[in-house]
């Protein structure tokens, strides 16, 4: 009422390039469409010094758009920028108003045809329920950002150009309120924090040329560093991409603020270089193989590689000479279609067991403690059916739990064998009889080595074991 009104009509009838409506009240933005807007180059900017309300029906611009309100942008439809930025400020004079705040109704998504920018100085962004944001050029958030849903993310709609960085500047939170989080992106830029608590979080490579995580970026890569991961709390977090992915250096405190597992997720060989990593609890799936060249660390929950994660393609799990991997609880090593090889010796620790799922063969000592903890009833090793483990004529140290060979050999060569119990005092059971440490006849059959040893604190029962069964010892 009483104020400056532009239909679509006379909207379509301006034509110029940087437009600019200004007011000293609030703007009421309703149906503005690409065509009512196509004659507006550059960008429309709309300058209002109390409120910016986008109500009704959505807002699609032909170019690019600039909301700037001192007290509050109110947003209730969605708005779109065909080409071009979307920028809104819900403080544009950075100064304490009533408000300050870019409010966003719930299940809207706002998107830019150029990059995508939301700041509210004095204020936050809130988004009342589910919020997507696409762009083709990058997504930044100046300001606090809170959701009360799902947050999407994708900030290199159309991709293949390495411009599409999701930003969240210094200082700044977003959180989703324990909704899931994901961001799809050429890269990111995490100096603001990220949280999605007690539910997950995925990066996700827009392009497919890569991840970076810790201290080797990947050239034109989602690259995320050690600190930038340290400002991300979600419980499950996932890095996703049809590249590579290379680990360098990631600390405890690091991926302290990752709960549940994080998952590793790549088409290409996921490489483990440079510096030791350690994670909460982590799950590495490639479909083109895992090289680990360092030593790798779970300080909470289990430890999983699996090199051929589609059964597709031959998927080989390396070890580098030295290489030690260790499970707060369970470490599991798969690779269908490959193998599991080690250059050198190998350590493989784990409280709580290990499972190896396909061939393993290394080069070196081979050092297998199942139970790293001892006394709690759990920590076997289990070589899963039609598996072989060898040691190319290296000696072969094996302290678990209990011991389940269904693959089909175990061999130390030239060289000697140790089954060691590793709680000291429930026994070793050697053929029928069984105790808590159990080598069956048949197991014992399927292993070769020049010298077998069986250590325990506690007794060791022989029950009907044949020739046959000690025929490769």
């Amino acid at each position: 009422t009483n104020g400056l009104d532009i239909s679509v009509a006379e909207l379509t009838k301006i034509t110029g390039t940087d437009v600019e409506l200004v007011s000293a009240g609030n703007i009421t933005v309703d149906n503005v469409s690409a065509a009512s807007t196509a004659n507006i180059g550059g960008t429309l900017t709309l300058d209002g010094a109390a409120d910016v309300n986008f109500v009704t029906s959505a807002t699609v611009t032909t170019n690019g758009l600039t909301v700037e309100a001192d007290n509050q942008v109110d947003v209730d439809v969605a708005i779109t920028t065909n080409a071009g930025n979307l920028s809104i400020d819900g403080d544009a004079n950075n100064a304490a108003n009533t408000n300050d705040n870019v409010d966003i109704a719930a299940g809207l998504t706002l998107t830019a045809g150029g990059e995508l920018t939301l700041d509210a100085s004095a204020g936050n962004v809130t988004g009342a329920g589910a919020l997507t944001l696409n762009a083709a050029d990058g997504v930044t958030i100046n300001d606090d950002l809170t959701t009360a849903g799902i947050l999407t993310v994708d900030a290199d709609v159309g991709v293949g150009d390495n411009d599409g960085t999701f930003t969240i500047a210094a200082g700044t939170a977003v959180s989703s309120t324990n909704n899931s989080v994901s961001i799809t992106a050429d890269d990111v830029a995490l100096t603001g924090t990220l949280s999605s608590g007690s539910a997950s979080t995925t990066l996700t490579d827009s392009d497919g040329t890569g991840a970076g995580l810790g201290g080797t970026a990947v050239t034109d890569g989602l690259n995320v560093s050690g600190t930038e991961l340290q400002n991300v709390t979600a419980q499950g977090f996932e890095i996703a991409t049809a590249g590579t992915i290379t680990v360098d250096g990631i600390s405890a405190a690091n991926s302290a603020n990752l709960t549940g597992t994080t998952t590793l997720d790549a088409t290409g060989v996921i490489t483990f270089a440079t510096n030791a990593s350690t994670f909460n609890t982590l799950a590495v799936e490639s479909d083109g193989g895992i090289a680990v060249n360092v030593d790798l660390t779970t300080d909470t929950g289990a430890l999983a590689l699996d090199g051929d994660v589609d059964n597709a393609t031959a998927g080989n799990v390396t070890f580098v000479d030295g290489v030690t991997l260790a499970s707060e609880t369970t470490l599991t090593l798969d690779a269908t279609s490959g193998n599991l090889t080690g250059a050198g010796a190998l350590t493989l620790n784990a409280k709580e067991g290990i499972t190896i799922s396909d061939d393993l063969t290394t080069a070196g000592l081979t050092t297998i403690n199942a139970d790293t903890d001892q006394g709690d009833g759990a920590g076997t090793l289990t070589l899963a059916a039609n598996v072989t483990l060898s040691t190319t004529n290296g000696a072969l140290a094996i302290t678990a739990e209990d011991f389940v060979l269904t693959g089909d050999s175990i061999t130390s060569g030239t060289n000697t064998t140790t089954l060691t119990d590793s709680d000291g005092s429930s026994g070793i059971g050697l053929g029928d009889t069984a105790v808590d440490f159990h080598v069956s006849g048949a197991e014992l059959q399927k292993i070769t080595a020049t010298g077998l040893t069986l250590a325990t604190g506690g007794n060791i029962t022989l029950d009907n074991v044949s020739a046959a069964n000690t025929g490769n010892i």
